[in-house]
């Protein structure tokens, strides 16, 4: 699929259920340390209408989109590598494994420019199923499968302070993760 092509799929699908929050940067000294004073802004934001994405098996050959990603901030996130600017849009992509029995991910990194828009995966991995209720709705945000959790455990405070959560969205098992390659 050319730049040109997936733009035009992608604006036109509709966003909805998303989430805007603060997250570890790179890219400059202030980023860095156990207290950074610089950090960057990400906006997820899911398909409307997808809240039922399979986490395994039964997804189209190329794959589902499941989330947007944008960096409102000045400098590229740690986790993902998402830079900012607004020549720059991020796509989650779901697609069956390889081997059966589960799902990856694919971030696709979207350069808008007018007359030279092109495409290219940024990273991969595992989407995870978390196995909690389902809820009806295009949902998006930051966590882990924990943290979304409908009863939250007395070790969730320790866990935070482990790193930042992934790309998390809602699924047909209540709701996936992204969890970068380790």
């Amino acid at each position: 699929m050319s730049g040109d092509e997936l733009y035009a799929f992608t604006h036109g699908l509709s966003f909805s259920g998303g989430q805007e929050r603060q997250r570890r940067c790179r890219g400059d000294a202030a980023c860095r340390g156990q207290q950074p004073t610089r950090s960057t802004r990400i906006r997820v934001d899911a398909v409307s209408g997808e809240d039922s994405l399979s986490a395994g098996p039964g997804l189209p050959p190329n794959g589902a989109v499941a989330v947007r990603s944008l960096n409102r901030g000045q400098v590229a996130d740690t986790m993902y590598g998402m830079r900012p600017g607004a020549n720059y849009e991020y796509y989650l992509i779901v697609l069956s494994a390889p081997q059966g029995g589960g799902a990856t991910w694919r971030l696709e990194e979207l350069t808008t420019t007018t007359g030279s828009r092109s495409h290219r995966s940024i990273m991969t991995g595992v989407f995870k199923g978390c196995n909690h209720p389902y809820v009806r709705g295009a949902r998006a945000d930051f966590k882990t499968c924990e943290e979304a959790a409908p009863v939250r455990q007395v070790s969730f405070s320790v866990m935070q302070g482990r790193g930042e959560s992934p790309i998390w969205v809602g699924c047909e098992v209540g709701c996936c993760t992204a969890d970068p390659p380790t």
